[in-house]
């Protein structure tokens, strides 16, 4: 007596597949929407960094230069937009456009109350010449836990970083 074998190829069927491509598509529907969030605090984190990282080049180049180091944003006022560093020798640095849902405030804070900061300098000892201390307070849209950052710049230059929770 002859057995026969039945082989049978592996395989998917069709059907199979569709209910897989299905899964994984109501799963990305479901994930996408609560990773906003993640992204938001990492971008809040990011431009906090690059902006402390800018300042403490300006503070650095006018101490080692012995020159004034100005930083100043690209548009009136408007530090979302980006700054330049620039001493008098030219410009040391551009940080074009940080990113499309961020907000950066710049105040002045003196004894006679808080104003917009358009430019301000480093003079040859890494201290600031505006007058006062320096706050810029960075937020994100969307962004949740403390990743709303102040970087505050006193008058003999240091530059300290304090977090806050963000807005619901």
């Amino acid at each position: 007596m002859t057995s026969q074998l039945k082989c049978r190829v592996g395989g998917l069927t069709l059907l199979e597949l569709l209910v897989v491509i299905a899964i994984i598509s109501i799963t990305a529907v479901v994930a996408i929407p609560s990773l906003q969030p993640l992204t938001s605090n990492t971008d809040a984190r990011r431009i906090t960094e690059e902006l402390r990282q800018d300042l403490m080049f300006a503070r650095s180049s006018a101490l080692t230069s012995g020159t004034l180091v100005t930083i100043d944003p690209v548009e009136l006022n408007d530090w979302n937009a980006g700054w330049t560093i620039f001493s008098q020798d030219g410009e040391l640095r551009t940080k074009s456009v940080v990113s499309d849902n961020n907000e950066i405030q710049s105040q002045l804070l003196t004894d006679d109350g808080a104003a917009l900061l358009d430019a301000f300098s480093f003079d040859e000892r890494g201290r600031i010449n505006a007058g006062g201390t320096v706050v810029f307070t960075i937020s994100v849209e969307g962004c949740t836990g403390n990743n709303i950052t102040s970087l505050i710049i006193n008058p003999v230059g240091q530059i300290i970083a304090q977090g806050a929770a963000c807005e619901d």
